[in-house]
């Protein structure tokens, strides 16, 4: 009853305010005045009811609602005359619409959500969200009705306005995915827009360790020649520099590993060469859903360095996935890890909060997001660790809600020398009542729905996150898949324990599992990336939403680093620690 009544105060609020501002004589007084003035109220207006409309759940808000409060934005539309608010107001009511069509699964909307979307685009060319509401409008393009070309034009225009932003790399790998659905694929507009260029180089590096990211508009091919220990080169293929990159300082920091990179253009191609100091061993590969090609370079100095690698590299290529996955564990399953055998302690975890700015992650019910809760309860954990755990330095990924790209957080733990590594995700099911945690480490054999969850992850397809099985069998594992399989077990038992005194379902054990993380690739140290909820399951996205429940899980996430520190210390074998 009480909900009922509810929601009949929000739309009996909506409906006055719009015979506030359209039936009454006030109105018309109103038009005399100032219209940026008279627009800035009529979205605060809008907003607020916007507002209150999302404060309920959404099994509760009804189609009539959102119209009026689409109403509510269009009248900022019309008597914006400066066109302050217009723009704004059109996303809100694209945005309405696309919900509307989604959760009230009343598709006719769609078509009012792209009529808003390139009514932004066309009309307002200066507007920041323009460049928003072409993807959205491509995203509606590619739901039922299916309209690909469509979709591919508007992505193009998101590729033509914004070309050196991680949008329009994002938009790339989308019209490359959508051209395979189209019955002429070779079309001219679509060769145009995946032409192959390099839109963006970026480079990481520390006194022992340095990544080099090469962004890309489309797939290349390449050759690598090692010319001595501190030079290599690298031509790609068939490609050409983006026009704003042709004598642009690529800001390279020389004190450390990497000393220099450069390359020349030419009818073949671009080649690249890079200096840098005496390595022991470098890595070259490239990931799709955007394509990037990656180079990572190991020193001299690097803690592997006082032991013969014995990376799957000398493993017969023939071997299946299952195979590689047991020999590379046969190799150190006989052997104490590297860092016990070193007597080694854990001077510095590297925390990374999954997610971050435009990538949202899952979604839960009344506005729950990934990136905002695992980014609290990574914050709330760097807190525990300082104050249970003085003696060990702390480095955040991210501490804030911006988006940082998968290669570059482990990046940042290698060239900060961390000693542990700890990605925060929460997950998502297909059925709503999924719970539990689950843990995983890197592994170049994973099932199906390891698979799916690495995808998702990872932003691509379940067959990119296949593809990147074989694409870790070009990448020193060494010691650290053993190392990283006992974390990820302590991490696991402690969330399972920690979380299963507050809720049955919540600490529901999942298991530890293995799959091709991007985040996790190439790292140095342990690391693992941890599930700690579902955040579609509506009872578990209540005790998410509570700052007591956080603090469990950071508590309980602090317990199994402490544990990995104590297994550590005493020189035990972490597979067969206790969890």
């Amino acid at each position: 009853m009480f909900k009922s009544r509810y929601r009949f105060i929000i739309f009996f609020t909506i409906i006055v305010l719009l015979l506030s501002v359209s039936g009454s004589p006030s109105f018309e007084a109103q038009q005399n005045d100032d219209s940026a003035s008279l627009a800035r109220k009529l979205i605060k207006q809008a907003d607020i009811a916007n507002n209150k409309l999302h404060s309920c759940p959404r099994s509760e808000r009804i189609e009539q609602e959102y119209l009026a409060i689409i109403e509510l934005y269009r009248q900022v539309v019309e008597v914006d005359q400066e066109h302050l608010y217009a723009d704004e107001a059109l996303m809100a009511m694209a945005e309405l619409s696309e919900e509307i069509a989604s959760y009230l699964r009343k598709s006719r909307y769609y078509y009012n959500a792209v009529d808003y979307y390139r009514k932004i685009a066309s009309v307002y060319p200066s507007s920041p969200h323009r460049a928003r509401a072409l993807i959205r409008l491509a995203k509606v393009l590619e739901q039922p009705p299916f309209d690909p070309e469509n979709a591919i034009f508007a992505y193009s225009e998101v590729i033509k306005y914004f070309p050196n932003s991680l949008s329009a790399r994002e938009a790339r790998a989308n019209i490359a995915r959508l051209a395979e659905s189209l019955p002429s694929p070779n079309l001219t507009e679509v060769e145009n827009v995946i032409e192959r260029q390099i839109t963006g180089i970026r480079s990481f590096t520390g006194s022992d360790y340095a990544r080099i990211v090469i962004d890309l508009s489309a797939p290349v091919t390449y050759e690598k020649t090692l010319m001595s220990s501190s030079s290599l080169v690298l031509q790609v293929h068939e490609a050409k520099m983006l026009p704003k990159l042709l004598g642009q300082d690529l800001g390279i920091d020389t004190e450390g590993l990497l000393k220099g990179l450069y390359f020349q253009e030419s009818n073949k191609g671009v080649r690249f060469n890079l200096k840098f100091d005496k390595i022991r061993d470098y890595s070259i590969f490239t990931i799709n859903n955007p394509d990037r090609l990656m180079i990572d370079l190991r020193g001299k100095d690097s803690e592997t360095s006082n032991t013969p690698n014995k990376s799957i590299s000398n493993i017969p290529t023939n071997n299946s996935l299952t195979e590689l996955d047991n020999l590379i564990h046969k190799q150190n399953e006989n052997r104490l890890s590297l860092m016990r055998a070193l007597g080694l302690k854990v001077k510095r975890v590297v925390i990374d909060a999954g997610h971050g700015g435009h990538d949202v992650g899952a979604l839960g019910p009344n506005g729950l997001q990934e990136k905002d809760l695992v980014l609290d309860i990574a914050l709330r954990l760097r807190e525990i660790i300082k104050q249970q755990l003085p003696e060990i330095d702390v480095v955040m990924t991210r501490d804030k809600d911006n988006f940082v790209a998968l290669e570059e957080r482990t990046a940042i733990a290698n060239t900060q020398g961390a000693d542990l590594f700890l990605s925060i995700h929460a997950n998502s099911g297909q059925a709503v009542d999924a719970s539990g945690i689950e843990t995983y480490y890197l592994s170049i054999n994973a099932n199906k729905e390891e698979l799916e969850v690495a995808a998702r992850e990872n932003s691509s397809t379940t067959r990119n996150a296949r593809d990147l099985q074989s694409l870790l069998q070009k990448i020193a594992l060494e010691a650290k898949v053993l190392e990283s399989q006992g974390f990820a077990q302590l991490v696991q038992g402690n969330l399972v324990k920690g979380l299963g005194k507050i809720n049955q379902a919540a600490g529901v054990d999942r298991g530890v599992k293995k799959a091709p993380f991007i985040v996790l690739i190439g790292a140095n140290m342990p690391s693992v990336l941890s599930e700690i909820s579902f955040v579609n399951n509506p009872e578990q996205a209540k005790l998410l939403q509570t700052k007591e429940f956080r603090q469990h899980i950071a508590q309980s996430l602090f317990n199994g680093v402490y544990s990995y520190v104590e297994v550590l210390q005493k020189g035990n074998n972490l597979l067969s620690a206790k969890k």
